[in-house]
């Protein structure tokens, strides 16, 4: 039998071929455990509102989402990065890592995304498309959110066909899951159901219904789960240690930052040549020589180097020796030179995807397969008992990732905190309803409805917690209203709960974008920001008194070429300037080596402008997790590549005291006293 027109394009023949596929029709398949997988989140909501008829209200046509991209990790053209939404290859903790298969969608089943997917999906059943009770959309109307009230909502759910509660679980059943929900899920939700129509004469028991379904794995998923009968072990913060406290924060400056108008040269071997030779080659991207913030800096080329003029915190704390400078660094796999620099490495140059994940990983052989260089700390220490918290903020990050199971998973909490869990529950006992459909499954059951039931019980516990201990926390600096000083303001308030959270060590992730300056960009405004949010997080640090405590890494994917294009921007380039603060950090210096010829003649120059880095990232990390406790007998676990650049003398290779042991600011603290 044929089907459809036989022109491209054809839905007919697209559907026909996709349900009479024969891994669509294998009744054996479904009974595979590692057959399947997680659904995506938009694909969830909009599946919802498909099959429960979804109707947009009058005077509201459009259908509109807000700010989906950070609540659930996922919306149609809002992308985090040029990566897209998933790590291809990642591997979450639980029996997915456990039964080594990999599992994209992993990646956007943490706590805050799971929390605020079901209180979505909960307003969506019970007030329609609005932002009641951290729903969706936006409320269109003044009216108090109200239980089956839509006056608010651009939109509500309209299937009902509700004649009976154990006929309507079925039809539900058959609508959200494909049949594959369980009998004795089946029975939870329809007596659930039942005594929640009882209470409220008989208008609730559909919401009721909807909402409990919407938590079950066989909806979540495309596996069957078998419960064994028995009940999961409840979520247990970790022990009290007795290790002081300490954090790792990385910054990215997502897109390539063109950090040669961060650091300018200004005075060199006691004239302005360098400067003179920067300013040709920048042409319409130079920055004006007195425009610039002078520091010093001994053992380079310059003696003197110029700052963008927005960064007068950076300045400041430059100044006050708790800021230093890494000239000229970047990815690289091996010494490198202008001949051989192609063949040596192993990362695809100049490209976004490649050259930010690598600066995430710092690990271009992969020797532990997929993980990132914070992630990999994290294991390493909590193999030797340190108690770990790992965050991003808004977006899951590589640079996070360890090896399935061998440390706490990394949390992706918004940069506006977190929400309470079903905070207008339409029945006292529905959290335990909720746990009874998620219970401890068999092990011939799905692996991804385990995956899903675990981490889902596990973000309810773990979200109560934080919420608890993050509404508890008060911080009196003020931080500017931009993306990254809303990220930095949430990982002063993360560090505000180190001891309600038990922690000795955390590692935080945060991201900046708008680096991708192929045309003319507002460096100034971006500059702007970057040097208010620091400023900020300096003085929050400082008010909880962890600043000694703490270490900001700010990194990038690339420089940028120093001559600018025909549109008056710059292009992808190599080595770069990138800084790194904190209390114990040694400020005040310039590390590294910046090039000392700026023009295509350059030992390092390559085309346009490109250089070559003379400082690996591989050579930063290993001292830097050296400063975060790593034992030195394990460093070659965190950075398995810096064994190429040891005792090259092109390479800048660092000790703990190069980097580490603020004597100035001891020294200013005693004169203090």
């Amino acid at each position: 039998k044929t089907f459809g027109s036989s022109k491209y394009g054809c839905l007919e023949a697209t559907i026909a071929a996709t349900l009479l596929d024969r891994e669509a029709r294998s009744a054996i398949l479904e009974a595979d455990p590692f057959q399947g997988g997680l659904k995506e989140p938009l694909l969830k909501v909009i599946g919802v509102m498909r099959s429960m008829e979804f109707s947009p209200a009058g005077s509201r046509p459009a259908t509109r989402f807000n700010d989906m991209a950070v609540l659930i990790g996922e919306m149609a053209h809002d992308f985090p990065t040029v990566f897209g939404f998933y790590l291809p290859s990642y591997e979450p903790n639980g029996v997915i890592g456990d039964a080594g298969l990999v599992s994209p969608e992993s990646v956007l089943l943490d706590m805050s995304k799971n929390i605020n997917l079901l209180n979505g999906m909960f307003s969506l059943a019970r007030y329609g498309l609005s932002g009641c009770f951290n729903g969706f959309g936006q409320n269109v109307g003044w009216n108090p959110c109200q239980l089956g009230n839509f006056d608010n909502a651009s939109g509500k759910l309209t299937y009902v066909d509700y004649s009976d509660v154990t006929t309507y679980v079925d039809r539900l059943a058959t609508l959200l899951t494909a049949g594959r929900l369980s009998d004795e899920s089946r029975q939870i939700i329809a007596k659930s159901s039942w005594a929640t129509d009882y209470v409220y004469d008989g208008t609730i028991g559909p919401i009721h219904a909807l909402s409990l379904l919407l938590t079950t794995p066989e909806f979540h998923t495309n596996n069957l789960a078998k419960k064994n009968g028995l009940v999961r072990d409840e979520y247990k913060p970790p022990e009290n240690s007795n290790n002081s406290y300490k954090a790792l924060v990385y910054i990215m400056l997502s897109g390539g930052c063109d950090s040669f108008n961060v650091l300018v040269p200004y005075t060199c071997n006691g004239t302005t040549a360098l400067y003179d030779e920067y300013a040709s080659e920048r042409g319409s991207v130079k920055l004006d020589r007195n425009s610039l913030h002078v520091i010093s800096a001994g053992g380079q080329v310059c003696s003197e180097f110029g700052l963008h003029g927005s960064l007068n915190n950076i300045q400041d704390l430059y100044t006050k020796s708790e800021l230093l400078f890494f000239a000229n660094t970047g990815v690289i796999t091996k010494p490198s030179t202008k001949m051989n620099y192609w063949q040596n490495s192993k990362t695809a140059l100049f490209g976004h995807d490649s050259m930010q994940r690598e600066a995430k990983r710092i690990n271009p052989y992969d020797s532990t397969a997929q993980t990132g260089v914070l992630g990999r700390m994290a294991d390493v220490m909590t193999a030797d008992n340190y108690t770990f918290g790992s965050f991003s903020i808004d977006w899951h990050s590589e640079a996070l990732v360890g090896k399935a199971g061998m440390s706490p998973a990394p949390s992706t909490v918004s940069q506006h905190g977190t929400n309470a869990f079903n905070s207008d529950s339409l029945s006292v006992n529905m959290n335990n309803r909720i746990i009874a459909l998620n219970e401890a499954t068999s092990a011939d059951s799905g692996v991804f409805s385990e995956q899903w039931s675990a981490e889902m019980l596990h973000s309810l516990l773990k979200n109560e917690a934080l919420h608890s201990a993050l509404s508890g926390t008060t911080i009196e600096t003020n931080f500017p209203d931009n993306h990254l000083g809303r990220q930095l303001k949430m990982v002063t308030r993360l560090i505000a709960t180190r001891e309600t959270r038990r922690v000795d060590r955390d590692v935080f992730f945060v991201q900046m974008g708008g680096f991708d300056t192929h045309h003319t960009g507002d460096l100034n405004s971006l500059f702007s920001q970057l040097d208010e949010a620091i400023g900020a997080f300096t003085k929050g640090l400082k008010e909880l008194g962890v600043w000694e405590s703490v270490t900001t890494v700010q990194l990038s994917d690339f420089g940028r070429t120093l001559v600018p294009n025909s549109g008056g921007g710059t292009d992808h380039g190599w080595g770069g300037n990138y800084m790194m603060f904190g209390g114990d950090v040694k400020g005040g210096q310039v590390k590294g080596k910046y090039p000392d010829k700026l023009t295509s003649d350059g030992q390092v120059t390559l085309d346009r402008g490109r250089f070559i880095p003379t400082t690996a990232w591989d050579s930063v990390f290993k001292v830097v997790a050296e400063w975060y406790g790593v034992s030195v007998d394990k460093l070659v676990d965190i950075v398995p590549n810096a064994h190429q650049f040891e005792g090259d003398t092109g390479f800048e290779n660092f000790v703990t005291s190069d980097l580490f042991g603020n004597t100035d600011r001891q020294l200013r603290g005693w004169a203090n006293l």
